[in-house]
């Protein structure tokens, strides 16, 4: 799992373009990358709701809210296996 900030910019052709810089990479098990998918998918459509009804917060506040959720990525251990 690559845990990092999103950054967006415009080429000279008014293209979006993404990319991520990475902050952490964590090797996990199936069962713990399946359930941080799914938390972060029911927050990524927690934030559109937001954003279309307008109770979206400030930038601030979501960064808070991200910043909480990667460093409890970071706390978690995964049982180790043996191959």
């Amino acid at each position: 799992m690559v845990i990092g900030k999103p950054n967006t910019y415009t080429t000279d052709e008014s293209e979006t373009n993404v990319s991520v810089d990475p902050e952490a990479l964590i090797i996990v098990g199936e069962p713990t990358r399946e359930r941080w998918e799914a938390e972060m998918a029911e927050f990524t459509l927690d934030q559109i709701e937001a954003y279309e009804d307008g109770t979206a917060p400030h930038f601030d506040e979501t960064n808070t809210t991200t910043s909480t959720t990667s460093a409890s990525f970071e706390n978690t251990t995964e049982p180790s296996s043996t191959g």
